[in-house]
């Protein structure tokens, strides 16, 4: 790729645009028609309608990064809850969920579309952040915008990292959860990394995440579970401290039965 500002957007747009495959001409597939065999994913309308293609992991691809695109969101799309997508509402950080009491969790696959929120804990998958992942994203972003009937799955992902990650402290808390993992060593370049990306998204109003974003909030919205959390932050931090608090309890009840026994004896 020539040397030009890799965020750029519009002019990676029209680059990929000059290099998607739309049509392959008959007499080039007629040279030798085993040379467009798929192999593990289908470019172009060269193999639409073949039957066997539909078994395929990932399908058609228009191009390389539809390969890509896929291959990051492979992991059935959740269910629309059509009732908590009124209105999109913005995501707190990693270091803000934790004191609202949700437990973060590594999800179950590294799609980026696995994303879930029940009984106070937020699934999201693994990203493992090196020096190309800002650029593979923004070229993903590019092709979100340019193919429309895609879908917006990168778009909507790179949208709410951008809330969860604000300092090097929500690294640091995603890191030990196994969700971030960064081979550069350097968590401010991923700090910066998600609000460069994140100038050039857009969410739509039935997009999936706006129900996940919508449940976090109304959990945070709850005064008794960011108290709980606090509680639980202050006094159990360690498993002493939870033994201190059960022997308090222990002789506080045992202060209680010997006073009752007293009065009772005394009463005789």
């Amino acid at each position: 790729m020539p040397q030009r500002d890799p965020y750029e957007i519009n002019w990676i747009v029209e680059y990929w645009k000059k290099r998607s495959i739309y049509q392959v001409p008959t007499s080039v597939t007629d040279l030798n028609r085993n040379a467009f065999n798929q192999q593990a994913v289908s470019f172009g309308p060269y193999h639409h309608g073949e039957i066997h293609l539909r078994t395929t992991t990932i399908g058609k691809c228009l191009h390389f990064l539809d390969v890509v695109r896929k291959s990051l969101l492979l992991h059935e799309k959740p269910k629309l809850d059509k009732a908590g997508c009124e209105d999109l509402l913005l995501v707190r950080s990693a270091t803000e969920l934790i004191e609202h009491g949700i437990r973060l969790k590594k999800s179950e696959t590294r799609s980026l579309t696995d994303i879930s929120f029940a009984a106070g804990v937020l699934s999201l998958p693994e990203i493992m952040v090196e020096e190309a992942t800002d650029s593979m994203f923004l070229d993903l972003i590019a092709f979100e915008r340019f193919h429309v009937r895609t879908g917006n799955e990168v778009t909507s992902y790179i949208y709410v990292m951008d809330y969860i990650i604000d300092d090097e402290g929500d690294v640091t808390l995603l890191h030990n959860f196994g969700i971030v993992l960064n081979v550069l060593g350097d968590d401010k370049e991923t700090i910066e990394m998600f609000p460069l990306l994140a100038k050039y998204t857009t969410t739509e109003p039935n997009n999936s995440l706006i129900a996940v974003c919508n449940k976090v909030n109304e959990y945070c919205n709850k005064p008794w579970n960011k108290w709980g959390a606090n509680l639980l932050q202050t006094y159990f931090r360690g498993p002493w401290a939870l033994l201190s608090f059960i022997a308090a309890i222990f002789l506080s009840a045992l202060t209680i039965i010997q006073t009752v026994y007293t009065v009772l004896s005394s009463n005789k």
